[in-house]
This record gives C-alpha cells, sequence and structure tokens, in this order.
C-alpha cells in the first residue's frame, strides 16, 4: 500500500494575479471568498500534509482531497462524502467557507480551514487504522504552531570553505511559495542571513527540488531553478549582498488581507 502524499483542497490556490476561474474581471464575490480559501488552504494542507508524511501513514490511495465551495453557513463547515467510506477513492468530502470569508484575516482563515483539515484528516486516520494517537499528536503540534509551512533544503559549502548555503521556503499567506537562500559566514567569523525573497508555485516540495539543482559559482554566486517545477524561473543570488535576481521577475500575488 503507497504511503500518503498529501491532503489537500480543491481548487489549490489561484494563479498569481487571478482566481482559479476563467471568468474575466470583476470577479463576484462568490469567487473572490473562494479564492481566499484556497489560498489560506494552502499553508494548512501543506504543513498537514507534512506531518502525516513524517508518520509515513498509508493509504490506498496517495492523495485525499478535500473539494472547496461558498456555502450559506456563518462558519467553516466540512462534509464527508459518500466516497469517503470507500477506502480506496482520494475524495474525502466537501469544505464549504461562509460569504464574506475573505473579509477575515488570513491568520482567522488559517485557523478555521485548519480545523476542518485536521477533523477530515483524523477521521481519515481511523479508516486506514492509522495510530490514531500519534497523528492526532502530530496535528495539534501543527495546529499550535499556526500550520506554518516551512522546508529546508540541506547545507553547502563553498569550494573556498568560507560560507554554507541553503534554500529555505514558506508557503505564505497568498498560498505561494517565498524561497530564500540562508546564507552562514560563520567561518569567517560572521553570522547566519538570509537573501531577498523569490517567489515560487504552491507545493513546499518545490524547496527540495530547486535545492537538488542549485549550484555555487565561488563563494558569492548562487543559481538555481530553470526547471524545478511548474512555472519556470531562473534566480541568481549574490551571496555577499542576498540580492536576488530572478527571471523572469518576481510576479505580483494576489492576496486578500482581510478587513
Amino acid at each position: 500500500m503507497p504511503r500518503l502524499r498529501e491532503i489537500y483542497i480543491y481548487p489549490y490556490a489561484g494563479w498569481w494575479g487571478r482566481p482559479w476561474t476563467t471568468m474575466p474581471e470583476p470577479w463576484d464575490d462568490v469567487t473572490l471568498d473562494r479564492d481566499a480559501a484556497a489560498r489560506s488552504a494552502r499553508r494548512v494542507t501543506e504543513s498537514v500534509s507534512q506531518a502525516l508524511r513524517s508518520l509515513a501513514v498509508e493509504a490506498p490511495r496517495g492523495q485525499l482531497m478535500l473539494d472547496l465551495m461558498v456555502g450559506e453557513g456563518d462558519g467553516v463547515e466540512l462534509e464527508f462524502t459518500e466516497r469517503f467510506l470507500d477506502p480506496s477513492d482520494r475524495g474525502t468530502g466537501r469544505v464549504r467557507v461562509p460569504m464574506g470569508f475573505r473579509n477575515l484575516s488570513p491568520t482567522e482563515r488559517a485557523r478555521q480551514l485548519g480545523e476542518v483539515v485536521v477533523e477530515a484528516a483524523l477521521r481519515r486516520a481511523e479508516l486506514h487504522d492509522w495510530d490514531v494517537a500519534a497523528v492526532e499528536e502530530a496535528l495539534c503540534a501543527v495546529a499550535d504552531g499556526g500550520f506554518r509551512a516551512y522546508a529546508a533544503g540541506p547545507w553547502k559549502v563553498t569550494r573556498d570553505r568560507k560560507r554554507q548555503v541553503r534554500l529555505c521556503g514558506e508557503i505564505a499567506d497568498d498560498g505561494f511559495l517565498r524561497m530564500w537562500a540562508e546564507i552562514d559566514d560563520a567561518a569567517t567569523g560572521g553570522g547566519s542571513r538570509r537573501s531577498e525573497e523569490i517567489v515560487g508555485w504552491t507545493w513546499l516540495e518545490n524547496v527540495a527540488r530547486a535545492a537538488k539543482k542549485m549550484r555555487l559559482t565561488g563563494s558569492s554566486m548562487l543559481t538555481f531553478g530553470a526547471g524545478s517545477n511548474d512555472y519556470e524561473f531562473h534566480a541568481v543570488v549574490d551571496l555577499d549582498t542576498g540580492a536576488v535576481t530572478r527571471t523572469p521577475p518576481n510576479p505580483v500575488v494576489l492576496s486578500y488581507p482581510g478587513a
């Protein structure tokens, strides 16, 4: 039986600058509320998936999906569908957010969505005979940490051994990855610092993929990207200054800061 890779909410975050829709602007309230929920859900589902992968739990399908829609209730609701009872089906249920959901703060949106994602994961734990206590403990830790979805690649030492560098990334409130280089100059009496941020796509695993492709030139230049995954880009980091050149440039990402 395969190991579970992820539990996710569909649709994923929309495009960088627009919701997941073919409708032209202006977008209606339902589209905007669903888009705000989809973006806030990314760090929730990525952090929950990260915790479940660490437990190496097994399921008939490597992915579990929750459909996202806007409902008429006052809060976020989780509905389990008949498909949920079929262990081999990745369909788990539906998540409904209320009208006006985009007006909540990103932290509150993530908290409310996190509650139903954790509930869905715990129900799946019972269905698949996972260690429910271990799953509950891991997911409580994720919730207590604010559903932070963070990853860091391995350290790579420059040829002159004067510094070491690694790629780090975190899913932001707008649903998209922010990556940066962590630069450690301790060998020459300096400290640790980080480069400017690079906007990536919606998957935390892209940090590991980009880290495999990063290249150091001397002790002052780092390059990565160019085929790391969806919506390719190429990034050059000046390790002396932390400045980043991204080709194409960082996009402007649509966000919902709340009322």
